[in-house]
C-alpha cells in the first residue's frame, strides 16, 4: 500500500477548475481550499478580495467597489445623460437643478427676510402707538384722581 501511495503522490493532475496542475497527495487540500475557483473576486479587478459567495460579491459590486461605473439615478429618462464611478457626486442635471434650489431658496429666504423686517417695523410702530396712548390715559387719569382729591 506504501508503494502505491508513493507512486501515486508521483503522478500530476490538472485541475478541471482552475486548470492548476497539482499531485495526487494534494489534490484533495487544492480541491477543498485553494482553488482559486473556490473563491470568487470582483470582476472589475479592484482588489485582491476574495468573496465567499455571490451574495457578498453583489453587496460589493452594489455599495463599495470604485470600479462599478453607474448611470446617474436621478434622471428619469431611459438613457442616462451621466455615467458616474460614485453614487456621492451628481450629475451635470442634478448639480443643476440643485443650484436652482439653492437660487430659489435664497430668493424666497430673502422675499421672507423683508416681509419679516416690513412686519416688526410695523409692530413696532403699534407699539410705540400703544405706548403713547397708555401714557396718556395714565396721565388723564392721574390728573382725573388727582381733581377728585381736591
Amino acid at each position: 500500500m506504501r508503494l502505491e501511495l508513493e507512486i501515486l503522490d508521483d503522478l500530476l493532475f490538472v485541475c478541471h477548475k482552475c486548470d492548476q496542475i497539482v499531485t495526487y497527495g494534494k489534490v484533495l487540500r487544492h480541491a477543498e481550499a485553494e482553488c482559486p475557483s473556490l473563491h470568487l473576486t470582483c470582476p472589475t479587478k479592484c482588489s485582491l478580495e476574495k468573496f465567499d459567495n455571490k451574495e457578498d460579491l453583489e453587496a460589493h459590486l452594489k455599495f463599495t467597489c470604485q470600479n462599478v461605473i453607474r448611470s446617474c439615478t436621478c434622471c428619469d429618462i431611459n438613457k442616462p445623460q451621466m455615467i458616474l464611478t460614485s453614487d456621492d457626486f451628481p450629475c451635470q442635471r442634478k448639480f443643476t437643478q440643485m443650484s436652482e434650489d439653492i437660487k430659489k431658496f435664497t430668493i424666497d429666504a430673502t422675499l421672507i427676510q423683508k416681509t419679516l423686517t416690513r412686519e416688526v417695523t410695523e409692530s413696532q410702530e403699534r407699539l410705540a402707538k400703544l405706548e403713547t396712548t397708555l401714557e396718556e390715559r395714565n396721565r388723564v387719569a392721574h390728573e382725573a384722581s388727582s381733581e377728585l382729591e381736591k
